[in-house]
Parts: C-alpha cells; sequence; structure tokens
C-alpha cells in the first residue's frame, strides 16, 4: 500500500466515524448507521463510476 493509499484510508475511516458520531447522537444505534454509511458510500462509489463511464463515451 503505497503512502497516498493509507491516508486516504485514514481520511475515509475518520469521515465514516465522524459521521457515525452525528448519527449515534441523532439517537441513531450504531448498526443502523453502520447500515446508512454503507449504503451512502455504495451510492458515492456508483455515481463516480457513472461519471468516469459518460466521460469515456
Amino acid at each position: 500500500m503505497s503512502s497516498n493509499n493509507g491516508n486516504d484510508y485514514c481520511s475515509l475511516v475518520s469521515k465514516v466515524w465522524s459521521f457515525a458520531h452525528v448519527l449515534r447522537e441523532r439517537g441513531i444505534r450504531c448498526g443502523n448507521a453502520i447500515e446508512q454509511i454503507t449504503f451512502l458510500l455504495f451510492l458515492k462509489m456508483g455515481r463516480k463510476r457513472t461519471w468516469a463511464v459518460e466521460a469515456i463515451a
């Protein structure tokens, strides 16, 4: 793993925990928070993939 990938990973983990804390403060349990964050990450990945395919076409 390159240094940049390590920084990206740490940044992602930090953002996920930040979102989890916000959701927990609003009364959402940890398991539900993880589910919601995972769903949002997949949506974002799908959108980036769509943009990449459109850029190639």
